[in-house]
């Protein structure tokens, strides 16, 4: 039973996902109050999550939620 713990628990994966959590939990408010409209910044977030997922490389998750929120931007809100 140790061995089960330790294997998803350990000091070195953990200490892996620090950057991480800090980097989300400074970009996320930042994202809602990028404009007025709250829903510009709800957009780029779910198509930035969307594209990570698909394992797009970083300039492919940015140059794509940047996309939709000047369509969004131009067509939805004007």
């Amino acid at each position: 039973m140790r061995e089960r713990e330790s294997r998803h628990f350990n000091d070195e994966s953990t200490s892996k996902l620090i950057p991480y959590t800090a980097m989300a939990s400074l970009i996320f408010p930042s994202i809602l109050y990028v404009d007025e409209n709250v829903w510009i910044g709800i957009v780029a977030g779910v198509v930035a999550v969307i594209a990570s997922l698909k394992k797009l490389p970083i300039i492919g998750v940015v140059l794509s939620s940047v996309i939709v929120c000047v369509i969004f931007y131009a067509f939805v809100l004007s």
